[in-house]
C-alpha cells in the first residue's frame, strides 16, 4: 500500500489446496502492468513496469519483463528481467531480495547508486557524470523489510560490464577512454577494472571508491606505458631523443575530497632507453633500473619528488610545473659513475625549445667519459650548458677549479670557458665538436704558471700558452700540440741534472741565477688518463736548444724521456735543418728518468762528435701516437 504507487493486475489465478491432515495452501499468482513500485525510498521509482508474480508457501516472487528506473542524471535504466524474492513473507519482518538485471548508461547507473543508502561515491570528489558509455548490470540486493532499517541491513553485490567508456574526470585535464571496463559494488567498495588509453598513451588498471561512513579516500591502482609520446603527451619538456623505446610503469593514484588526485610512479625502465647526449650518458632499453616519480595531478599538478638510478647514474629532485607546463627540475646530485658528481637544474626555455641545463658546482671528470656531441635528429636542437664546477678533471693530476663555462649543444658541444689549473694559472678556452666528441683550445698570458700549476716544471714563467687536444680514438685520451713563447725556466732539477751531467756550466749557473729563456717551445704529445705520451718537443732560446719525446705518468710523476740539448743554440743551430727542431749541429743525446725531483740523467758525450743527421744512431724511435 505504502510502496506500489500505481498499476494493473491481469490474469489472476487463485487456487487453495486442503485436507484432512495439511493446513490449507494457497496459491496466487498474476500478471500487472503498468506498474509504479518504489524498491527503496531514497530511490527513485520503477516505472511502466510489468510482468508476472505468485506467492505459494509464504514465498512471494515477481519477474519484470519490462520496466525503468528514471535516474537523477543519464536518463532511464531498462530493468527488465529483474526479479523480487520474498523466501518468507511471514513472521514479520520478512527479507527480501533483488535479481537485479540493467542497461542504460553509466552516469544513470552513477546516479542511483549514489544516492542514499549506496551512496557509492561517498568519499569521493567524483560526481555521477564522471564517464560517458553504456552500462550492462546484474546482482543482488537484499534487505530486511521494516520501517527505517539500520545501513547494515541492506546488502548488495552488483556487477556491471561497460562499453564504449570515456571519462575527462577521473584523471584530471586528461581523457581516459576504454572499449570495455568491468565494474562492481559492493558494501565494502566501488570497484572499475580494465584496459584503456590516457589520451593517447596505453594504459590499464582499477579504480577503487571504499564505501562506509570512515571509508578512505578512492583510488586507483594500475600500469601506464612509458614512451616517448607520453613525454610528449604530458609536455615534460625533454629534447627528442632522450627517450626511446617503452616500458611499463606502476602507477597509483589517490583521489582525496577537495585537492587533486595525489600519485606515485615507479617503473624498473625495461625495454625503455634514456640518453642525455650533451653529457655523453645514455641507458640502453635491454638494461633495468629503477625511476620514481611522486605529485599531485589536476589544476594544481605538480611533481614533488623524481627519483632515477639507471646505468650508473642516480638523481634525486623536485619539478616545478605551471599551469601544467614543464618549468624546471631541480636535482640536489646528480652522479654519474665516478665521473660525474654535480647539482644540476633543467630550465624550459618555452615550448619547443629543449630545455637548458644548469650545473651549480660538484665535478666532472674527462679521463673517465665521452662528451657527446649533441644535436637531435627530430630537428629540435640541444638546449645550452651553463656550467659553474668547482673541478673539471682532465686527467689524473691535472684538473681546472672553479671552472666556468656556457655551451650550447644544438649543433654539437661547443662554447667557451675558463678555470684555474690545479687551483693555480687561470686559463680561457673554446671546446667546439669533432668527431663525435668534443676538442679544446686553452690559452692564458703566464704559460710558465700554466705549467708550474699543473706540476709540470716548478720553476717556470712567463711566455703565452696555446694548447689544443683532439680526441683520439681510445676514450679519455687526446692528440696535443702546444706552443708556448718567451718562457723563462729556472732552477729546475731535471735541467740542472741534464746541464751537470753534460758539464755544460755557463748554462747551470744560468738556470741557477736568472732563468734561462725560451723563446719558443713547442710539443706534440697525446694524452691519456693516466700518462703523457710525447712524440715530439723542442724548446729554442739563444742560450741552448733541447729536444725531447718519451713517456710521463701523471700520477707518479715518473718519467722516460730522450732527446738532444745543444748549447749556444743562436750560433749551433745553424745546423738545425739537418735533424729535429731544437737539435743543432753539435749536441749531446740523453735521457732522462725518474722523477721531475729526483731525476736520473744519462748523457752520450761520443754523440757531441756526431753531426746531427746522424744523431738517430744513439737513440730510441720516438714515441707512435695512434690517431
Amino acid at each position: 500500500s505504502e510502496n506500489v504507487l500505481e498499476g494493473h493486475i491481469n490474469e489472476a489465478q487463485f487456487a487453495l489446496r486442503a485436507g484432512p491432515d495439511v493446513k490449507p495452501e494457497p496459491l496466487i499468482s498474476f500478471g500487472y502492468e503498468r506498474v509504479k513500485l518504489r524498491f527503496l525510498k531514497t530511490l527513485p521509482p520503477i516505472e511502466g513496469l510489468a510482468g508476472h508474480a505468485s506467492i505459494l508457501r509464504k514465498r512471494f516472487a515477481a519477474r519484470a519483463t519490462s520496466g525503468t528506473i528514471v535516474a537523477p542524471e543519464g536518463g532511464r535504466l531498462n530493468v527488465a528481467g529483474t526479479e523480487l524474492i520474498i523466501p518468507r513473507t511471514l513472521p514479520a519482518p520478512a527479507k527480501a531480495r533483488v535479481n537485479l538485471k540493467a542497461a542504460g548508461q553509466i552516469t544513470a547507473l552513477l546516479s542511483v547508486v549514489s544516492q542514499e543508502p549506496i551512496n557509492a561515491l561517498r568519499g569521493t570528489n567524483l560526481p555521477a557524470s564522471l564517464a560517458d558509455g553504456r552500462a550492462v548490470v546484474e546482482g543482488t540486493i537484499g534487505w530486511t523489510m521494516q520501517k527505517n532499517p539500520p545501513p547494515e541491513a541492506l546488502s548488495y553485490d552488483i556487477s556491471a560490464k561497460l562499453s564504449d567508456v570515456r571519462s575527462s574526470v577521473i584523471v584530471p585535464g586528461r581523457v581516459l577512454a576504454s572499449p570495455a571496463l568491468e565494474a562492481s559494488v559492493t558494501p565494502e567498495a566501488l570497484v572499475i577494472s580494465g584496459a584503456g588509453r590516457l589520451d593517447t598513451i596505453p594504459v590499464s588498471g582499477s579504480f577503487r571508491a571504499p564505501l562506509g561512513k570512515d571509508a578512505a579516500p578512492a583510488t586507483v591502482q594500475g600500469t601506464v606505458e612509458l614512451s616517448p609520446e607520453f613525454v610528449r603527451e604530458f609536455r615534460l619538456g625533454l629534447p627528442t631523443g632522450t627517450v626511446s623505446g617503452r616500458t611499463n610503469a606502476d602507477i597509483a593514484l589517490t583521489l582525496a575530497k577537495g585537492q587533486g588526485p595525489s600519485f606515485s610512479l615507479t617503473s624498473d625502465l625495461a625495454g625503455l632507453g634514456l640518453a642525455i647526449p650533451q653529457i655523453g650518458w645514455s641507458h640502453g632499453a635491454g638494461n633495468t633500473g629503477k625511476l620514481s616519480v611522486t605529485g599531485r595531478l589536476g589544476n594544481d599538478m605538480k611533481i614533488e619528488g623524481v627519483s632515477l638510478s639507471a646505468s650508473g647514474l642516480n638523481a634525486n629532485g623536485t619539478v616545478t610545473l605551471s599551469q601544467g607546463q614543464f618549468q624546471n627540475a631541480s636535482f640536489d646530485r646528480v652522479t654519474i659513475g665516478n665521473w660525474l658528481s654535480v647539482p644540476l637544474e633543467i630550465v624550459s626555455l618555452g615550448q619547443g625549445r629543449s630545455p637548458r641545463l644548469d650545473i651549480g658546482g660538484g665535478k666532472l671528470d674527462l679521463s673517465q667519459t665521452t662528451l657527446g656531441a649533441g644535436g637531435s635528429s627530430g630537428g629540435q636542437g640541444g638546449g645550452p650548458i651553463y656550467a659553474r664546477l668547482d673541478e673539471l678533471v682532465i686527467s689524473s693530476g691535472i684538473s681546472l677549479r672553479s671552472f666556468r663555462g656556457e655551451f650550447s649543444t644544438a649543433k654539437g658541444f661547443e662554447g667557451n670557458f675558463s678555470g684555474n689549473v690545479n687551483g693555480g694559472a687561470l686559463v680561457s678556452g673554446r671546446v667546439v665538436p669533432q668527431s663525435g666528441r668534443s676538442a679544446f683550445r686553452i690559452t692564458s698570458e703566464d704559460g710558465g704558471a700554466v705549467l708550474k700549476s699543473a706540476g709540470l716544471l716548478k720553476n717556470a714563467s712567463g711566455g703565452t700558452f696555446d694548447l689544443t687536444m683532439a680526441p683520439a680514438s681510445a676514450r679519455g685520451s687526446y692528440n696535443g700540440a702546444l706552443t708556448m713563447t718567451s718562457v723563462r725556466l729556472k732552477d729546475a732539477p731535471a735541467m740542472a741534472a741534464l746541464l751537470n751531467a753534460a758539464s755544460i756550466i755557463g748554462l747551470l749557473e744560468q738556470l741557477g741565477g736568472q732563468g734561462i729563456l725560451f723563446n719558443e717551445v713547442e710539443s706534440r704529445f697525446q694524452l691519456t688518463p693516466s700518462r703523457v705520451v710525447v712524440s715530439k718537443a723542442s724548446a729554442v732560446g739563444t742560450s741552448m736548444g733541447i729536444s725531447m719525446d718519451g713517456y710521463y705518468n701523471l700520477s707518479s710523476g715518473a718519467m722516460d724521456m730522450q732527446g738532444v740539448v745543444s748549447p749556444f743554440f743562436l750560433v749551433n743551430g745553424i745546423g738545425a735543418i739537418f735533424t729535429r727542431k731544437g737539435e743543432g749541429l753539435v749536441g749531446f743525446n740523453y735521457t732522462l728518468r725518474g722523477t721531475a725531483s729526483d731525476p736520473k740523467v744519462q748523457v752520450n758525450p761520443l754523440s757531441i762528435f756526431t753531426p746531427g743527421m746522424f744523431r738517430e744512431i744513439f737513440r730510441r724511435p720516438p714515441p707512435e701516437i695512434k690517431r
